[in-house]
């Protein structure tokens, strides 16, 4: 069996009695070439063609608008913080709560703007990320950003506390915790090009495709000859 993160190889060892050596982590991964860094022409562009100010500070909420992955905090905390815009990029069934849920509490500085098949140039109009879910597997948007140089700010579940180190790359948060989570993009804001920087580098090292490609032929080269 082979699990993204060590919590969950834990877990699959203690409640389902999968014998520890049966186990191995492999973690999700991003083709690293397919996501860098913008240059200031490029996050313009980007701005632009997403109706966002160019002198704004912008934190990304890309992925599902679904209930688990709590985009109503990722409003209110950012309704809390003057002169940040929250855009939000996806779809799903939360859309027509958070539009109005929007429009109440931070008007004219949360967009919702739709989905996407083109996640670098929202990430390149971005200057944090925010992952804010009540649960995770091990998303793929964290490692994006962190490729982007972007620091994320997440709650700390599922797969995304080996994804981001705390103080380092990012900041973490417990789930639900509104007030930690709008200090932490605060912070994040403020130490964006420090944390950004590290981001790359770790998501480079750790969770590039070729690299973690290379774990899974070893894997199934030992399954094959055993």
């Amino acid at each position: 069996m082979v699990a993204l993160w060590r919590g969950a190889a834990v877990t699959w060892h203690d409640l389902l009695r999968v014998p520890a050596e049966r186990i191995t982590v492999i973690p999700n991964a991003v083709r690293a070439g397919a996501f860098r860094a913008p240059s200031a022409e490029e996050r313009h562009v980007a701005r632009e063609a997403l109706g966002l100010a160019l002198d704004a500070s912008v934190v990304l909420c890309l992925g599902a608008l679904s209930p688990e992955k709590r985009v109503d905090l990722a409003i209110r905390a950012v309704a809390s913080l003057d002169g940040v815009t929250l855009a939000v990029v996806g779809d799903g069934p939360e859309k027509a709560r958070l539009a109005e849920l929007a429009a109440s509490s931070g008007p004219g500085r949360v967009r919702l703007l739709g989905p996407t098949d083109r996640p670098q140039q929202a990430l390149a109009a971005a200057d944090v990320v925010v992952v804010p879910s009540g649960t995770e597997g091990q998303p793929a948007v964290a490692i994006e950003a962190g490729l982007s140089g972007l620091p994320v700010v997440a709650t700390r579940v599922g797969g995304l506390p080996e994804i981001i180190d705390d103080g380092q790359t990012g900041l973490l948060v417990e789930p639900g915790d509104l007030a930690g989570l709008v200090t932490a993009l605060r912070d994040a804001l403020d130490r964006r090009q420090e944390l950004g920087a590290a981001a790359a580098l770790r998501c480079r090292e750790r969770f590039d495709l070729e690299k973690v490609v290379t774990r899974w032929e070893r894997l199934l080269d030992s399954v094959i000859s055993s």
